[in-house]
């Protein structure tokens, strides 16, 4: 069974807070279709390189807060040209103050939060891992970032040795031990600097953790209207001027990704 998104031709210029809910948890692929939560992984069409830059590698990625499915998958194909292969695990808005509460309640990853993406990602890891399979590298964007740390603790033990995760902006203090880790911070970005691993990498990372860290401020353009919806305003602008994927880090990432 699949779900097709309606597509909005400028994905983030008007954020749906109020039906996104519904695909908590859901994959995302190819074409902006969404996938319940019970579907294997694998079979979800991934999203694809469309600049024509060969592929490396497998992506499983997790979005942040204020991103509905129409943005994720944006955000997804910005991914995808630095010559990936993208699944997205949605992780649902329902506006900027509820999703602030939930990441609240992932800090302490707390039941109350009731973070269904945390849990897709938690059935992927045990399914990669109880099968042997090739695992996907594990990219989270802010919350996502939190997810991705919460998702790792629940599955545990010496095989997250096999996994690599990448968090671009993350929200987490913290990393369950195991896993290769590369962290992408810029430190005019609030989120990573205070809520993240930017200012305590030195007490929370371990020695084969790898932080880059750069500096950059844009001016932001291309932003919805104010008077539709202030919220969705600011948050574009802290996006594209300091935080946001397609804007900030995955131009940063994907020079230091390996060629295809």
């Amino acid at each position: 069974m699949k779900i097709t998104s309606f597509m909005s031709p400028k994905p983030g210029m008007k954020l749906d807070t109020v039906n996104d809910h519904r695909f908590d948890g859901h994959f995302v692929g190819a074409g902006g279709q969404i996938y319940p939560p019970d579907t294997y992984w694998r079979d979800v069409p991934p999203v694809l390189p469309d600049n024509g830059k060969p592929v490396w590698r497998t992506v499983l990625m997790v979005n942040g807060i204020m991103t509905d499915a129409a943005l994720q998958a944006s955000d997804m194909q910005k991914m995808a040209n630095t010559g990936c292969k993208v699944v997205g695990v949605h992780n649902a808005t329902k506006g900027m103050l509820r999703d602030l509460a939930q990441c609240a309640g992932d800090k302490w990853d707390l039941k109350l939060a009731n973070n269904q993406a945390t849990e897709t990602v938690s059935k992927v890891i045990h399914q990669v891992l109880s099968q042997n399979e090739e695992p996907p590298l594990l990219v989270g964007h802010s919350q996502g970032a939190l997810v991705v740390s919460n998702a790792l603790g629940r599955v545990g033990g010496e095989s997250l040795k096999k996994l690599d995760v990448l968090t671009m902006g993350g929200a987490s203090w913290t990393f369950p031990k195991g896993p290769r880790y590369r962290h992408y911070v810029n430190v005019f970005d609030a989120v990573p600097m205070g809520a993240g691993v930017g200012a305590v990498s030195w007490l929370t990372c371990g020695p084969e953790d790898k932080i880059f860290r750069f500096g950059e401020v844009n001016k932001p353009t291309n932003l919805p209207p104010l008077e539709e919806d202030i919220s969705n305003y600011l948050a574009r602008v802290v996006d594209r001027s300091v935080h946001g994927p397609q804007d900030v880090y995955i131009p940063k990432v994907e020079g230091e990704l390996p060629p295809g």
